[in-house]
């Protein structure tokens, strides 16, 4: 602003570059050009893969459908053990939803008998004693779905929520 009270709208000068040669006047170097040569690492066409992962592969993708096969058929294997444990998670997953589950439903029922008069709340029950068992469900069969796609692939991933709990060591 200036002392008048207006914007000073001109632009600003800028500071004087340092004046370089040009190319063929004296004092003008060649550029040299910068070569960065990326980092040569001897790649495989086919990956090395850990033989107890190959090996127990399929017994790994079972531990999510019943936990104990790949704890009794290969107890030594982390790789099948790994995922048997990430299977329990999923099994106690199935069990939780079928109590919460039969508790709402029952719930919803005793409720919807009880709040006859109040038609909303009685709406209201029986619609979450209905919903929540069938997204518990879903979020079950979710988890199976991921676990069995990383024992398939041959990975050690986490199911998400609740992987990072070890039950089987």
């Amino acid at each position: 602003m200036t002392d008048q009270g207006d914007y000073d709208l001109k632009p600003q000068e800028k500071p004087a570059e340092p004046v370089r040669p040009k190319p063929g006047e004296p004092g003008w170097v060649e550029p040299i050009p910068v070569i960065v040569k990326p980092d040569v690492h001897e790649v495989s066409d086919s990956p090395t893969s850990d033989p107890d992962v190959e090996k127990h592969k399929g017994l790994a993708i079972l531990g999510y459908i019943l936990f104990i096969i790949p704890l009794i058929i290969a107890p030594q294997s982390k790789f099948a053990r790994f995922h048997a444990n990430q299977g329990l998670l999923v099994f106690i997953v199935w069990l939780t939803t079928l109590v919460v589950g039969t508790i709402l439903v029952v719930g919803g029922m005793i409720a919807k008998n009880y709040l006859v008069k109040i038609w909303f709340l009685s709406m209201f029950c029986g619609c979450i004693s209905q919903m929540v068992p069938v997204l518990m469900f879903l979020g079950a069969i979710a988890l199976m779905i991921i676990g069995i796609i990383n024992a398939a692939n041959g990975e050690k991933k986490e199911l998400p929520l609740l992987g990072h709990l070890t039950l089987i060591k």
